[in-house]
């Protein structure tokens, strides 16, 4: 039963009803948490952000919600029945269409966001080594400031980033990523590898490429303190547009 998936604080990833799995990384995603229930089944939501923008979804509208639970995620078709503020937060009412179903995709949710980024190539013999940790530890060690080519971070998941770089790379290379988070009052400095997914040209400028990288490899201790940012993240700019309002 509903009742007993979706719970307080639970975190949401919203995206368009008919969405399908091939088009989740090319379309919006809008992230929310549960902030009351309802006896009648109902539940309320803060209203999502993107981009530091709110994000009015519409009355009567219909969503996909992903459920992210503390063992298994949830997905459920959902429509908006109000939205409003209250205690200068902004909320919406949501009604459910379906019943959550259990589902095994989509393991990270993504967070727009902004920083820079240093890679280089890798070779796939280095990734695919038995001493790939070695190797990684030992890259660290070296001074390959030469080599570095620079890129700006748009958003970033446990699972991969988005970036912008001035020249383009090829789909299936490997890269060494080398960044900063600020992360519970620490710069955390990350080095890892990433897989180029794609890389196209923006629309918008003749000059810049977006990639879509994927970690390889991704020690658990690094992925988890890249969550923990994405939350951090997500309460500062929570915390930032209740201040405007204010």
């Amino acid at each position: 039963m509903a009742e007993d998936i979706i719970t307080l604080g639970m975190r949401i990833e919203i995206t368009d009803e008919n969405v399908t799995d091939e088009e989740r990384d090319s379309k919006p995603i809008y992230i929310s948490q549960v902030e009351n229930l309802f006896s009648n089944g109902d539940f309320e939501i803060d209203m999502p952000i993107y981009q530091r923008q709110l994000v009015l979804l519409h009355n009567g509208a219909r969503y996909k919600f992903l459920f992210y639970g503390e063992k298994h995620n949830y997905e459920a078709v959902v429509v908006i029945k109000d939205r409003y503020k209250a205690d200068n937060q902004y909320l919406l009412r949501v009604q459910l269409i379906t019943q959550p179903e259990k589902v095994q995709r989509r393991e990270y949710y993504r967070c727009c966001t902004t920083f820079e980024v240093k890679f280089h190539d890798i070779a796939e013999a280095e990734v695919n080594a038995s001493n790939f940790d070695l190797l990684m530890e030992q890259y660290n060690g070296f001074n390959l400031e030469k080599l570095m080519l620079h890129g700006l971070v748009v958003d970033i998941s446990g699972g991969g980033m988005k970036m912008i770089s001035r020249f383009p790379n090829e789909p299936g290379s490997y890269k060494r990523l080398v960044f900063e988070l600020p992360i519970e009052g620490k710069t955390e400095t990350f080095s890892v590898c990433g897989q180029i997914l794609s890389c196209e040209l923006r629309k918008d400028t003749i000059s810049r490429y977006e990639n879509r990288l994927k970690f390889v490899k991704l020690g658990q201790n690094s992925r988890e303190k890249i969550i923990r940012f994405i939350f951090e993240e997500e309460r500062k700019i929570r915390s930032i547009t209740r201040g405007n309002d204010e």
